[in-house]
């Protein structure tokens, strides 16, 4: 599907628009600009200027996000996927949306590529963006636990009594002695 691309004076700078939705436009710079107009009966304007739409932080996740529709058809979505979608087409079947400098809000098009899970989580790794492990906002272990069970495990003790000193399931004990849990930290 070919979009349609347009050419604004935005902030003093000629900016290429291309289309994602009715009325929706992005640009290279991870922008998204809407032509509706704010009026009760809202409609599309293509001869205003385009008002750039406020980016929202989700705070769980750490990526941008914008709502887009009208009224009752209201819908979030990630902002990189949609410059993804835009610029690069529908996303591949087994890929996902990867960022290059491992900075989840920097959403400019040469930032941005589809790639395997398996790659892009190498490239967070890489950065150090990655939520494996003791990264993970909801991981039962902290560093300093780690380091001790590991220890305890060295010396032999067993996982039922690192477990009880822990207050921990046996599983997370095996699964660390075993480095399913935990092996990049």
């Amino acid at each position: 599907m070919k979009r349609q691309k347009i050419r604004r004076l935005i902030d003093g700078k000629c900016i290429v628009l291309t289309e994602f939705n009715n009325g929706y436009y992005v640009s290279v710079y991870g922008d998204i600009y809407s032509f509706w107009d704010m009026g009760i009966n809202s409609k599309i304007d293509m001869n205003n200027i385009p008002r750039k739409l406020k980016l929202n932080y989700n705070k769980y996740t750490g990526y941008y996000m914008v709502v887009l529709g009208r009224k009752h058809n209201k819908v979030g979505y990630n902002v990189h996927t949609i410059i993804c979608r835009v610029y690069y087409g529908k996303k591949p079947k087994g890929k996902e949306c990867s960022h290059l400098d491992g900075n989840k809000l920097n959403n400019k098009k040469k930032n941005l590529i589809y790639e395997n899970h398996y790659n892009n989580t190498k490239r967070m790794i890489k950065h150090g963006t990655d939520t494996i492990g003791i990264k993970n906002k909801r991981a039962k272990v902290n560093k300093n636990q780690l380091y001790k069970i590991r220890l305890l495990l060295k010396q032999g003790k067993s996982g039922r009594y690192i477990a009880n000193i822990y207050n921990f399931n046996e599983q997370i004990i095996s699964k660390i002695k075993l480095k399913q849990s935990y092996k990049y930290d």
